[in-house]
C-alpha cells in the first residue's frame, strides 16, 4: 500500500473492524464514498475514501468498493502484470456509480483508465454516465465484466490508437429503458438529430487491436458494436476482434458494424432479436472476417414504416472501399421481415455457404445484377423465397424451401424433424478447419442436430 505510514498500519491492525484482508496471496483493500467504518450485513469494515483509490493500487491488489452511492469520477493510472493483476470490484449489487450527467453532456465519463494495464473492473451498477461510462487512454489488458448499465452513449470509449487487449464480458447494457428509441423515435433523430446522444455503442474505438466482446446483453440501443479502423493501415489497427455469444435486442441501427477497415474479425454464435440492419459491412476494406453460428429474427414492428425499419440481414455499401480479402458467411440462421441484401449495394469477396434463410416479405431482395460481384461465391444455402433468374444463375446448389425452424418466436432455431435443411449442407474446408457433422452431411443453418454449429476456433493473425 503505497502511501501508508507505519502509524497508519498500526492503527489498522489495532482496530477490531475489517480494513483489509488477505485471500491466497492477494491483498484486499476496502473503499467507501467517504471512508471510515461501514456496516455491511452485520459486519464492520474500515475503509478508505474512494478518492484515495488510485494511490493505493499496486500489483496483486483487490480493491473492493463497499455499498454506497458513488458520485465522483474515478481516475485510474496503475499497472498490474500478467501474474499479478489488479482487480477493482463491487462488494455487492448495492454499489452504484452515478454520473449525474445529462444525456446531452459532452466529454463526460465516470471511470477513466490512463496508461494502465492488467486491470479488471467487475460488478458495478452504472447510471447516468453520459456520454461515456469507461474511457481508456493508452491502456492494455483491461477486462470489464459483470456491469449493469442504464443510459450512456458509449460503455467503453477507447481514445487514440494505442489501446489494445480489451475484454468486455457478461455485461448488461440497456441504453434506453423507456424503449422509445426502438418503438417511437425516428431513425434520423438519433442518427444526427436531436437525439444524437444515443448514437453510440458498447465499444467506440479508434483503431484498437485484440478485442473480445463476449456474452453481453445489449438492449434498446442505437448500435451494438461499432469500431473504427484505418483504410490505409488495415493490418495493424481494428484487427483480431472476436464478438461471440452476445444478445442484441431492439437495436435501432446496426448490432455489429466495423467502420473503414476490419481484419481478422470473428462474429459468431450471437443472437440478434429485432434490429434494423443486422451486420453492416459498409465502406470497409480488409477481410478475413468469419461470420457463423449466428441467429437473427424480427417479431415486432418498430419506428415508422419505411423509416429504416426493414430488418436487412447483410448491409453492404454502393461505392466502397471494399474488402480485399475473404469474408466467410456460413451456417447462420435468419428470419427477417426485410431484405436479405440491399438491392443496389455490392461488396467484394463474399463467400456464403450453408445459411438457412426465411424472409417474411415475398418481394425481399436477395442477389441482383446491381448488388452482385464476380468475386462472390454463394452455394448450398436454403431460402424460402423463389429466386430471380439472375440469382439462380449465380447461386449454386441452392434449396428453395421453408427451413422449418422449431420456434422462431422463442429464438429456437433448431430444425424440426423432416426439415429440408437436415443433412443438406456442404462440407467446408477453411484453412486448418473442416466441417464435422452427425448425419450424412452437415445440416444447413446455425445448428447441427440439437447442438449449436461449432465452427472453427478463433485465432490471431
Amino acid at each position: 500500500m503505497r502511501f501508508l505510514t507505519l502509524l497508519t498500519l498500526l492503527l489498522l491492525i489495532s482496530c477490531s473492524s475489517v480494513s483489509s484482508e488477505r485471500i491466497s496471496n492477494k491483498q484486499i483493500i476496502y473503499f467507501s464514498v467517504a471512508g471510515g467504518k461501514v456496516q455491511v450485513m452485520g459486519k464492520t469494515y474500515s475503509s478508505w475514501p474512494i478518492k484515495s483509490l488510485n494511490s493505493m493500487l499496486e500489483q496483486n491488489t483487490v480493491a473492493t468498493l463497499l455499498p454506497g452511492h458513488y458520485k465522483e469520477k474515478i481516475e485510474i493510472n496503475a499497472k498490474g502484470t500478467k501474474d499479478q493483476p489488479i482487480l477493482i470490484n463491487a462488494f455487492n449489487k448495492d454499489v452504484l456509480i452515478d454520473g449525474y450527467q445529462d444525456p446531452k453532456a459532452d466529454g463526460g465519463y465516470c471511470i477513466q483508465l490512463s496508461s494502465s494495464s492488467w486491470i479488471t473492473l467487475d460488478g458495478f451498477k452504472i447510471r447516468n454516465c453520459w456520454p461515456t461510462v469507461i474511457r481508456l487512454k493508452s491502456s492494455s489488458y483491461i477486462n470489464i465484466r459483470n456491469f449493469n448499465i442504464e443510459g450512456a452513449r458509449y460503455v467503453v470509449e477507447a481514445q487514440g490508437n494505442d489501446n489494445e487487449y480489451l475484454t468486455i464480458e457478461n455485461n448488461y447494457w440497456n441504453q434506453d429503458p423507456t424503449e422509445k428509441l426502438w418503438k417511437k423515435h425516428e431513425w434520423a433523430e438519433a442518427h444526427h438529430g436531436k437525439l444524437e446522444y444515443f448514437n453510440g455503442s458498447i465499444l467506440h474505438s479508434e483503431a484498437i487491436n485484440d478485442v473480445l466482446i463476449k456474452s453481453n446483453i445489449i438492449k434498446n440501443a442505437y448500435n451494438g458494436v461499432r469500431m473504427e479502423g484505418g483504410v490505409n493501415d488495415i493490418y495493424s489497427r481494428n484487427t483480431n476482434v472476436e464478438i461471440v455469444d452476445n444478445l442484441f435486442e431492439n437495436i435501432r441501427d446496426n448490432p455489429i458494424e466495423p467502420e473503414h477497415s476490419a481484419y481478422n474479425w470473428w462474429i459468431h454464435h450471437n443472437k440478434i432479436h429485432n434490429a434494423h440492419a443486422w451486420i453492416s459491412l459498409t465502406g470497409i476494406t480488409g477481410g478475413h472476417i468469419y461470420i457463423f453460428g449466428n441467429i437473427g429474427w424480427n417479431d415486432e414492428p418498430y419506428g415508422k414504416k419505411g423509416d429504416h425499419s426493414g430488418g436487412t440481414v447483410l448491409k453492404f455499401n454502393e461505392t466502397g472501399p471494399f474488402p480485399t480479402m475473404p469474408i466467410y458467411i456460413f451456417h447462420n440462421s435468419w428470419h427477417s421481415q426485410g431484405n436479405y441484401l440491399l438491392p443496389n449495394n455490392p461488396s467484394r469477396n463474399i463467400i456464403h455457404f450453408n445459411n438457412a434463410i426465411f424472409l417474411q416479405e415475398k418481394d425481399a431482395v436477395t442477389l441482383t445484377k446491381n448488388n452482385f460481384h464476380e468475386s462472390f461465391q454463394f452455394e448450398n444455402d436454403l431460402i424460402n423465397r423463389p429466386l430471380s433468374d439472375f440469382a439462380k444463375s449465380k447461386w449454386k446448389n441452392y434449396i428453395i424451401s421453408d427451413p422449418e425452424f422449431t420456434n422462431v418466436l422463442t429464438g429456437d432455431f433448431t430444425l424440426k424433424k423432416g426439415s429440408p435443411a437436415i443433412d443438406s449442407g456442404k462440407v467446408i474446408q477453411l484453412e486448418n478447419w473442416k466441417s464435422s457433422y452427425s448425419g450424412k452431411a452437415p445440416d444447413i443453418g446455425a445448428y447441427e442436430g440439437k447442438e449449436e454449429f461449432k465452427g472453427p476456433k478463433y485465432f490471431r493473425r
